[in-house]
């Protein structure tokens, strides 16, 4: 059975260890068809908190949402978006090519 995490698609982890904070950012697409069921298991199993919202020409949330893993108590930082696009209604985007999420952990302190 196919699960909604199935329909996260891996796209590349960048290492920026010369920027503030050293931050490793896993980005991760989703197709348009399923971005309402991946925004609600990113709710239920991170707790990010609030819903995409249509600013101008995408889909998008204000800030990122701070998760901590219980195991291993590292914290990261996710934020999910869409490919900029026409289509502003909630029903479109089956219409939409990509949703992105991106993941953050920062290597060190400030």
């Amino acid at each position: 059975m196919v699960g909604v995490s199935d329909t996260i698609e891996y796209v590349k982890c960048d290492s920026e260890p010369e920027r503030q904070s050293a931050p490793l950012t896993a980005l991760y697409r989703i197709k348009g068809r399923d971005a309402q069921a991946v925004e609600q298991y990113l709710h239920d199993k991170f707790g990010v908190s609030e819903y995409l919202k249509f600013v101008c020409c995408l889909w998008e949330v204000r800030g990122m949402t701070s998760y901590e893993d219980k195991k291993t108590g590292i914290t990261y930082h996710i934020r999910m978006s869409s490919e900029e696009t026409i289509y502003n209604k909630r029903d479109d985007w089956g219409k939409i090519g990509y949703f992105y999420i991106t993941v953050v952990r920062f290597m060190e302190d400030v």
